[in-house]
């Protein structure tokens, strides 16, 4: 710990008297030992061009719906969560090692055969529960905070985990094992917008009906729309793995189980998805391109007559090596559509972390 004397006026006046008050700060390094020089979460994550719009206000949906919504100056719609900086580089790290573990299983053919048997699942649960829970579970919200689409995620994989009869350890429970794969939805919208377009494009009476050929259907349906092989490589795994699951007749039992009781509908888009997917790129998400949706969007907005303030912003050094965040440029091209008078582009931000 680092003290810091600082003088605290007691009583009115010149006549008051004045303490000392001890402040306590968790050292630091100088950020010119890191190699790229970021010294927090948020620097790191805006070491790459980052969308930044302007904060209006923020509310939480009442029950029995919930959620998080947050509004941002002249956009039409809200964002749905609140994915922090903390929250999405831990969010990031257990993704990895889900992924890491999704490829060792489809890869070698010997790992997928022994992913077959209960026993093994609960192995893997277990322990992708403790990597999860150490590394994700400070950014866990209450469970009426998460969206009303990771709530039926949840509904539907805690029901599929009890029909399987899957046993857990003292130390967790079913709901934590559903809540571990909600929260990589909840944090990461490039997953959560994908998963919400192709349920979409399919109804629970097909995948209820015949879930194999359902989603193999739909995986070629995310090939076509997908622009990141990376991505296409992920869902494959995933895909690949569940459908091979799906053979054993107490695992498509299971399924549909948990399929019908969930509603349906709340694994789809509504009005506020479709909007915030407008600007997305690298996904032709409702089956269009960005151009397409971008017309959508600026059609939108030219009759609510309204643009959002919103610039690209990213974390750099400069010459001395001071971290600074500089506007990389503005989204202007809709000021020029709308005939909006460009405003000045300030070179030069703060970003601060409110706590």
């Amino acid at each position: 710990m680092e003290e810091k004397q600082q003088t605290e006026q007691v009583g009115n006046g010149t006549a008051g008297q004045q303490k000392e008050a001890l402040t306590l700060q968790i050292p630091r390094p100088d950020r010119k030992i890191f190699e790229k020089g970021a010294v927090n979460v948020t620097e790191h994550l805006m070491a790459s061009p980052q969308i930044v719009p302007i904060l209006d206000r923020i509310e939480y949906g009442p029950e029995p719906e919930g959620g998080i919504f947050v509004y941002h100056k002249n956009f039409l719609y809200p964002m749905k969560g609140f994915p922090t900086p903390e929250g999405c580089q831990a969010n990031n790290a257990v993704k990895r090692v889900l992924i890491s573990w999704l490829r060792f299983f489809t890869q070698i053919p010997i790992m997928g055969i022994w992913m077959l048997r209960k026993k093994n699942i609960e192995k893997f649960l277990a322990e992708f529960y403790n990597i999860s829970y150490i590394t994700s579970a400070q950014y866990y919200y209450e469970h009426k905070y998460y969206s009303r689409t990771s709530k039926e995620i949840w509904k539907f994989l805690r029901h599929f985990f009890v029909h399987l009869k899957i046993k857990h350890p003292d130390y967790c429970d079913l709901d934590g094992y559903a809540k571990m794969f909600v929260n990589i939805f909840e944090y990461d919208n490039a997953y959560m917008l994908r998963f919400q377009d192709l349920m979409n494009e399919t109804t629970a009476k097909l995948l209820v009906d015949n879930p194999r050929r359902e989603i193999k259907r739909l995986l070629q349906l995310f090939f076509r729309r997908e622009m990141r092989v990376s991505l296409s490589n992920k869902m494959e795994m995933t895909a690949n793995l569940f459908t091979l699951l799906l053979l054993i007749p107490k695992f498509k039992r299971a399924f549909v189980k948990a399929m019908t009781v969930c509603d349906f509908s709340k694994f789809q888009m509504d009005d506020i998805d479709r909007y915030q997917v407008l600007r997305w790129e690298k996904y032709n998400f409702l089956g269009q391109t960005v151009s397409q949706r971008t017309q959508t969007w600026i059609k939108m907005h030219k009759e609510a007559g309204v643009v959002p303030e919103t610039f690209i912003i990213q974390h750099v050094l400069d010459e001395k090596g001071k971290a600074v965040s500089k506007v990389v440029f503005a989204r202007i091209e809709e000021d020029a559509i709308l005939g909006r008078k460009n405003k000045e582009i300030p070179q030069e931000v703060v970003i601060e972390q409110k706590q």
